[in-house]
């Protein structure tokens, strides 16, 4: 709090867990009793509304305004005095007219890299809102090996430090390849150097030594014969377009798209054969992670699962209620108000031990109620499963 207090516009991009809300909201809340600020806009995720609005509630006296629902609904939530005023990204598109006015003095990005494509119009909007006297920039996603987010982000939080001008930004910094994308960058700790009094980060190790360990479990699986078949044959198909490419200097996108979409399938097939045939309700992975959960919920655990596809949940969902295990689910459909229901019943009823979620739960969403993490598949990404992990595994939590 104390760095975003002194730098007046930074980037907290402290390691998932470490509490930058709570932070965000202390340097905030001196700001306005000290009289230097009248007025906050919060913008994030929607999945994360609620949690600021619950947040704001529970650690400061500030009066807030939570900016959801239809036309009506947030027309009225913008025209309600408060100091704070909590709305998700995608508002910009829909509200700046009733956005723009509010003028808020401090500006807080939770989540900062959703405006790091400067192409956008959602970039280009919240870049109207630039001379707010405080930006907070939270991130908890490692800027330091994508170059352009940071500038981007840092172009809004102060444009001083990158300079405005993209094309010479790319030119003194980034390596591009004979198609035009990155592959690579220069001059980086000059870079370093030009933002470091700008960002704070740090990391659990750093920080929370008395984190409890994560403790990992891996669980190797056969498929299912019905799997298993389906398997094969998308491997072959597999085979057949690597053969038919292999010879080829360039792929166009189209093949490269191909070859993505059979690598899902394959992928897909493993989880269940019911995603890629819907009349073959078969799954290895199921069956053992209802033996699982069987063991764990003896002893009173809260859990997460997640899958990357919002079917799987789905399919997830319908095993449990057949097997009489409560749970509920998240995924990036639901209203804000489902999402608030659904995160309410699983941190407050001691009778729902199960949470089922895509990956649009595990970004910034805290659940350190839970205290177990199942992946039921595997994303490519690290840094995905890292915040998978990181909605239990953060401050606050004990076992």
């Amino acid at each position: 709090a104390m760095f975003l207090l002194e730098r007046g516009r930074a980037i907290l991009a402290d390691d998932m867990g470490l509490g930058k809300t709570v932070q965000a909201l202390a340097a905030i809340a001196q700001l306005i009793q000290s009289g230097k600020a009248t007025r906050v806009l919060v913008f994030c995720p929607a999945s994360l509304k609620y949690q600021w609005f619950r947040e704001c509630e529970k650690f400061t006296s500030l009066t807030a305004s939570l900016i959801t629902g239809d036309k009506k609904q947030r027309e009225k939530g913008y025209s309600t005095p408060a100091q704070v005023y909590i709305l998700n990204y995608e508002l910009l598109l829909r509200d700046f007219p009733h956005i723009a006015p509010l003028g808020g003095e401090i500006i807080v990005l939770d989540e900062a890299q959703r405006i790091k494509n400067y192409k956008t119009q959602t970039h280009r909007l919240m870049r109207n809102l630039e001379n707010a006297r405080y930006i907070f920039a939270l991130t908890g996603t490692p800027i330091e090996n994508e170059l352009m987010e940071l500038y981007t982000i840092m172009r809004f939080v102060n444009k001083e430090a990158l300079g405005t001008n993209v094309e010479k930004f790319i030119r003194r910094y980034v390596i591009k390849n004979f198609f035009g994308a990155v592959a690579g960058y220069r001059n980086v700790d000059e870079v370093r150097k030009r933002v470091s009094s700008l960002i704070l980060r740090r990391t659990k190790k750093e920080v929370l030594q008395e984190l409890p360990e994560v403790v990992e479990n891996t669980f190797w699986v056969e498929m299912h014969s019905e799997q298993e078949k389906i398997y094969r044959e998308l491997r072959n198909k597999m085979q057949e377009i690597l053969k038919h490419l292999k010879n080829k200097p360039h792929w166009s996108k189209e093949e490269i798209h191909r070859i993505y979409g059979q690598l899902t399938l394959l992928r897909e097939v493993c989880d269940s054969a019911e995603l890629v045939d819907e009349k073959k309700p078969f799954s290895a992975k199921v069956e053992e992670l209802i033996q699982i959960l069987n063991e764990l919920l003896h002893g009173e655990h809260k859990i997460l699962i997640f899958s990357q596809w919002e079917k799987m949940t789905r399919i997830l969902q319908r095993e449990l209620e057949r097997k009489k295990i409560p749970c509920v689910r998240f995924y990036g459909e639901l209203s804000d108000i489902q999402r608030r229901k659904v995160l309410e019943q699983f941190t407050e009823d001691s009778d729902i031990p199960i949470f089922i979620s895509t990956d649009a739960g595990a970004y910034g969403v805290n659940l350190q109620v839970a205290d177990v993490v199942v992946n039921f598949d595997l994303p490519y990404n690290p840094a995905k499963l890292e915040q998978r992990i990181a909605r239990a595994h953060r401050f606050g939590q004990k076992k």
